[in-house]
């Protein structure tokens, strides 16, 4: 189980670090989805720890800060500071 969780999480650490994997349509998020979905399928993990794992409040302020950062290049403030 310890070279399956060890080759997963270099495979993820690679895909991270390229961006995607080549010939495959995923991105750094699916790239860890996919990491995530093989160690829970493969038992390295339970869903008890995946859920003690998973911070709410952090995610909360992670979307709301994308949210603003989307408001804030939809309204040209990005634009705006690169000129000035």
């Amino acid at each position: 189980m310890i070279q399956l969780t060890a080759s997963v999480f270099a495979c993820v650490y690679l895909g991270m670090a390229l961006g995607r994997w080549p010939g495959l349509m995923l991105d750094r998020t699916g790239i860890a989805l996919v990491g995530a979905i093989v160690l829970i399928l493969a038992g390295a993990v339970t869903g008890d720890e995946v859920r003690a794992a998973i911070d709410v409040p952090t995610l909360v302020i992670l979307f709301g800060l994308m949210v603003l950062s989307a408001q804030f290049a939809s309204c040209g403030f990005y634009a705006w500071c690169s000129r000035v």
